[in-house]
């Protein structure tokens, strides 16, 4: 006897009962391997990404098994090749786009945790100390042709000395160098995301290093006595506010990137207060050159 083959239209593609546009949908946390070279150093950890599309209003849902194995295609491309997180979120966002043909937008985001040796200060130790990176990749349709833009971030810990505490104890003790009056410090995070061209490669080790000079001091997993009692002083010698900090970075990011101003930065810097039961944030965004408006 004979059955006629019934086909079944895919839910996902069925009319929603609400014909509303989504902005984003997609997957989050998904854990991939990372291994690269950064100040010389063999760099092997793991990732975490978040993967999404827009959802035109006439569809039901999105197939989110193809953003799994657009993750995957992307991380099995490079084998036993050297990896950057921008480069993993900028490819992932274009692959997303060619497996959902329906979506016209993707957005990626890839962070994770690396460990460097680093010295600590200016003595003959070395500390491993630990740094949080950032992918960021956006992708759209342009015709027939998918464009995309890639950024690129770090965030680390450093350590600030308040130069208004610092100014009121002198003037209460007047019997000390106003540079070494007693004030409070606080451990807080700076974080830098920097928009990567086409034409260039921005060094993650550099934004460290950008990152360190922006603070009052470093902070450091292993410190001696004599290596806490130079922290201390060089943090009491150079008290910065929160806004100093996001300014510092914002200047030396100028510095560092000169011609190319058109570029998009977000920098932030939280203050986990010591001396009060909040903590304190400055944000800088936009282009290099509108930062450098009034330099």
């Amino acid at each position: 006897m004979y059955c006629p083959k019934i086909l079944f239209m895919d839910v996902n593609e069925e009319e929603p009962l609400y014909k509303i546009y989504i902005k984003y949908v997609g997957v989050e946390g998904v854990s991939i391997p990372f291994y690269t070279i950064l100040g010389g150093q063999r760099i092997n950890s793991i990732l975490m990404v978040d993967a999404y599309i827009d959802l035109p209003h006439y569809l039901r849902g999105i197939h989110a098994s193809r953003s799994l194995e657009s993750i995957q295609e992307v991380i099995f491309g490079y084998k036993d090749m050297l990896m950057r997180v921008e480069d993993i979120a900028s490819n992932i966002s274009r692959e997303l786009l060619i497996r959902h043909d329906y979506a016209a937008k993707s957005f990626v985001y890839v962070e994770g945790d690396i460990l460097l040796n680093t010295r600590v200060m200016d003595s003959e130790r070395y500390s491993l100390e630990r740094f949080k990176i950032f992918g960021k990749g956006i992708s759209y349709r342009d015709g027939e042709d998918i464009k995309s833009r890639k950024f690129v971030g770090v965030k680390l810990a450093g350590l600030t000395a308040c130069p208004s505490a610092q100014r009121s104890t002198y003037k209460e003790l007047g019997n000390i160098p106003q540079n070494l009056s007693p004030t409070h410090m606080q451990r807080g995070y700076l974080e830098i995301m920097v928009e990567e061209p086409l034409n260039m490669i921005i060094d993650i080790i550099k934004l460290i290093e950008l990152g360190k000079e922006s603070i009052s001091s470093p902070t450091y997993e292993l410190l001696k006595k004599e290596d806490e009692a130079k922290l201390i002083i060089n943090t009491y010698n150079n008290p910065m506010f929160t806004e100093d900090v996001v300014r510092s970075a914002a200047y030396k990011l100028i510095k560092l990137l000169g011609e190319n101003k058109d570029i998009e930065v977000y920098i932030s810097y939280r203050s986990i207060e010591s001396i009060h039961n909040h903590d304190l944030v400055a944000v800088i965004e936009g282009k290099l050159s509108e930062l450098a408006e009034h330099l």
